[in-house]
């Protein structure tokens, strides 16, 4: 059989093993759902067939079938047991998303309904690249929407009851009645006393007038 027909299918099948890959890319999930607030993880992961001096990773957003790219992460190998790994922006997109270089996972928190849509995770070297597609879903949190309904509901009357015991300068219900209470009977005793006082004084003053006619008619 002709040689060129050997070599031709060696050629096949070391392709079709990937036996030319420097790495290969695996993805856990093609459809990754969560909820608004919450955090979710795009799960993949990378082997290093062979050494390879410099290794970078992208993550991007697809809309409309364009690339709005997310966070990068550059590693060189420096050398055995030494890496410098670079990530841009340092971070996060929007301080909210994280790319794990160990095995470029993307991690995005304090999720928005906006976020919801297709993302692209691209792996590359200097000779070739591997791409995965990630379809993200983001459900509304009913939970947390009804407590924010009723945080809203309910803020107007307790920033009233938070005004009126700072006015109150921090004293309770309780106090301030003794307080207002005891403002009262104070008053109440005090036109008691002075009362009595006008009373006294005034038997006083009979008093002596009675003994002044006495003594006059003697």
């Amino acid at each position: 059989m002709n040689p060129g027909f050997y070599l031709s299918l060696l050629y096949f099948l070391n392709s079709a093993v990937g036996a030319d890959d420097n790495f290969t890319i695996s993805l856990a999930q093609k459809d990754v759902a969560g909820y608004e607030n919450g955090s979710i993880l795009l799960s993949v992961s990378y082997h290093m067939v062979t050494r390879v001096s410099w290794f970078q990773i992208r993550w991007f957003r697809l809309i409309q079938t364009a690339e709005n790219p997310l966070l990068i992460c550059t590693i060189r190998d420096d050398g055995p047991g030494q890496k410098t790994i670079t990530l841009f922006p340092t971070d996060g997109y929007e301080k909210r998303m994280k790319v794990f270089p160990e095995n470029g996972s993307l991690i995005i928190q304090r999720l928005k309904m906006e976020d919801s849509g297709m993302y692209r995770v691209s792996m590359m070297d200097n000779n070739q690249t591997k791409s995965f597609d990630i379809n993200v879903t983001v459900n509304y949190d009913q939970t947390h929407g009804l407590e924010n309904a009723f945080t809203m509901d309910k803020a107007p009357s307790l920033e009233r009851q938070f005004n009126c015991s700072c006015n109150n300068r921090g004293v309770d219900v309780p106090t301030s009645a003794w307080i207002i209470l005891s403002s009262r009977l104070s008053s109440v005793l005090i036109t008691i006393l002075v009362f009595l006082a006008l009373h006294i004084q005034g038997r006083r003053a009979h008093r002596q007038r009675m003994l002044s006619r006495l003594y006059k008619y003697r």
